[in-house]
């Protein structure tokens, strides 16, 4: 079964929870509010085998910027509310 990232808009709190793709997790475990939101999981795999690892520790590294820059105008929205 998968593993999903949740985030409660109510409380904050971050869970992760396996469960069927079928399935969604509504109510938050810390705080019982119906306000949970699933976080993308991302998983990256390498194309190519022959690649050597500075290359993939650089495109590690550009993806995670682009992800942190994504989640902090995310955050500045959820604020401005």
């Amino acid at each position: 079964m998968p593993r999903y990232n949740y985030e409660c808009l109510e409380c904050g709190c971050n869970l992760q929870v396996t469960h069927r793709m079928s399935e969604r997790l509504r109510e938050c475990t810390e705080c019982g509010e119906e306000a949970l939101e699933r976080i993308p999981f991302l998983l990256t795999v390498p194309k190519k085998v022959e690649q050597k690892v500075g290359v993939e520790v650089e495109t590690f590294i550009k993806t995670a910027r682009e992800e942190i820059e994504i989640e902090k105008e995310r955050l500045k929205d959820r604020k401005v509310r």
